[in-house]
């Protein structure tokens, strides 16, 4: 759906908590925090997402998106991945578009990327209008940004503290 707003959650992974039940449902370090997914005009702001294997995942379609003053940090791939589903993408899918990543801190992946965007194919440029600016990086297995795909992509006023960068593609 369109027009959501998450504000001031803690979206963490219950198997890396301490004390909680063991769950065969949920492993440690899988799935995705927070996926956004065709829909419009939302708003995700001072939120944590720990635990997981991706933290938030927008993806198939998702314009005008504001991740704001976040904590997206502890998981082992990438803490934000832009760009079409793993196994879903084509070149005819809609498109991530009109997205400001601001003010978040974003790091501690394991094994990838602060910020990745994905491509629909080699040499597709799907990926438009994203501005990431004023944020934190810092100690991630590979890059703090990885442009994969993407055009018109603002980068401003961003700290990065000792990513490893093994330049992956």
């Amino acid at each position: 759906g369109d027009h959501n707003e998450l504000y001031n959650s803690q979206i963490v992974n219950p198997a890396v908590v301490p004390g909680q039940p063991e769950s065969s449902s949920i492993s440690p370090h899988s799935g995705v925090g927070l996926g956004v997914s065709k829909s419009k005009f939302n708003v995700v702001e001072g939120n944590l997402v720990t635990g997981w294997y991706i933290g938030l995942s927008a993806s198939d379609g998702t314009e005008d998106l504001t991740v704001r003053n976040n904590i997206i940090a502890g998981n082992v791939g990438n803490q934000i991945v832009i760009g079409p589903r793993q196994g879903m993408e084509t070149v005819d899918d809609p498109v991530p578009l009109r997205q400001l990543y601001e003010g978040n801190i974003i790091g501690g992946s394991l094994t990838s990327d602060g910020i990745q965007t994905d491509s629909a194919g080699p040499g597709v440029v799907n990926i438009r209008g994203i501005v990431i600016r004023d944020n934190t990086f810092y100690f991630n297995g590979e890059d703090a940004l990885d442009f994969k795909s993407g055009g018109d992509i603002v980068v401003e006023n961003n700290t990065i503290v000792a990513s490893l960068g093994d330049d992956d593609g």
